[in-house]
């Protein structure tokens, strides 16, 4: 069917996204939902009031690590490099270092939602609004930015 009715390559790349965001949102929240579960009532009042922050989080991610699969050769591990050594990094940075940093946003989102006080005098979380947009920002222009250099950039086998 692709070689008799040929479908532009930013086609191919948002089909892989429209498959991969269910799967990322499922597992995510399906932990999330069990985890809080176990908690008990304390954990069904997570449940409801930190959901977007795993939402939003898990896009922003999602977003991301497809960017990584269409820069770069080896991608997971590049996405394992960033995720676990590069986010814990930059987050953990005083000042505005910390703001490239995706774990930063959903860190001020649950600091927010739940009234609480920053763990760090130096951390100045962002209005949980501010968090939603730019998790949202994260996911979107990752997305574009993939879209762009996939429909451009030449692939060769190099096994």
């Amino acid at each position: 069917f692709l070689l008799v009715r040929p479908i532009p390559r930013s086609f191919i790349l948002l089909a892989k996204t429209a498959a991969t965001i269910p799967v990322v949102l499922g597992v995510a929240v399906g932990s999330f939902y069990l985890y809080c579960r176990l908690a008990g009532p304390l954990g069904a009042k997570a449940f409801t009031l930190y959901l977007p922050v795993v939402i939003y989080t898990s896009l922003a991610y999602t977003g991301l690590f497809q960017l990584f699969a269409v820069c770069f050769r080896h991608s997971t591990m590049v996405a394992l490099i960033y995720a676990l050594f590069i986010e814990t990094f930059l987050g953990n940075m005083p000042g505005i270092v910390k703001q490239v940093a995706v774990n930063y946003y959903g860190r001020s989102m649950m600091i927010q939602l739940g009234k609480l006080k920053p763990p760090e005098t130096w951390f100045i979380p962002v209005s949980t609004d501010a968090g939603m947009m730019a998790l949202a920002a994260i996911a979107a222009g990752s997305l574009l930015l993939s879209l762009a250099i996939f429909q451009w950039r030449e692939y060769r086998d190099l096994t």
